[in-house]
């Protein structure tokens, strides 16, 4: 009898599990014995081309993590959420994100927004979005989370969960490559919230939208079938 093809998938997705956290394990060897070199060089040639093989190995790393945290959001069920609702109970939480001197508000006017996602993924997704707008944003500033019901080009009704700053904006070049995992403006940083936010609307069956403008701020918004 012909092996079903959600058994074959489901196969795979547990070999693609125990390989990335094999991935991390050898990695994580490769960052100690670095960590035992780099005292030991004396060549400044040598600790160079040891420093490029320890931001490669720390960028193997970031991306292994990565696709662990999206293999769980395909793990995760999904449960019926409704977002003002829980909007307003984490609003603490997800404010804490920003500076003491900035500030979130919430826009939750009109009906009730229901979406079917796994909830536990929701909150690091917005703490993701906010720690952006947070880079961007200005002492004395305020960001604003807006959920609504709204139709998309096609009428089909959608709920979208908008976040919208009044930082410095993004260029179109910005914005087209701002979903590439290891894509930053910013030096030192990793590159990967919005990778994992766009991973985790498709794996809600939605979308992430960019808006923004250089010099006016930005708006992200979550767009969830209904």
């Amino acid at each position: 009898m012909p092996e079903m093809p959600a058994v074959r998938l489901a196969c795979l997705a547990c070999l693609a599990e125990e390989m990335a956290h094999e991935m991390n394990n050898l990695l994580a060897v490769m960052q100690g014995s670095y960590d035992l070199l780099a005292p030991t060089l004396v060549d400044p040639a040598d600790a160079a081309r040891l420093r490029r093989l320890a931001g490669a190995v720390e960028r193997a790393a970031a991306l292994t993590r990565a696709s662990m945290a999206l293999d769980g959001l395909r793990r995760a069920p999904g449960e019926p959420v409704e977002l003002h609702r829980w909007l307003r109970a984490e609003a603490a939480n997800l404010a804490a994100t920003l500076a003491p001197a900035m500030h979130l508000r919430l826009d939750l006017a009109g009906p009730p927004c229901h979406v079917a996602l796994p909830s536990a993924a929701l909150a690091p997704a917005l703490h993701a979005l906010l720690a952006n707008a947070g880079e961007a944003m200005a002492p004395g500033d305020c960001a604003v989370l807006r959920c609504e019901r709204l139709a998309d080009a096609a009428g089909r009704v959608e709920v979208v969960l908008s976040l919208t700053d009044p930082g410095h904006g993004m260029s179109a070049e910005t914005q087209a490559a701002a979903r590439r995992a290891f894509f930053s403006t910013k030096p030192g940083h990793q590159g990967l919230g919005l990778t994992l936010v766009a991973g985790f609307m498709r794996r809600t069956g939605g979308r992430l939208v960019i808006e923004s403008a250089e010099g006016v701020g930005s708006t992200l918004h979550l767009r969830f079938p209904t």
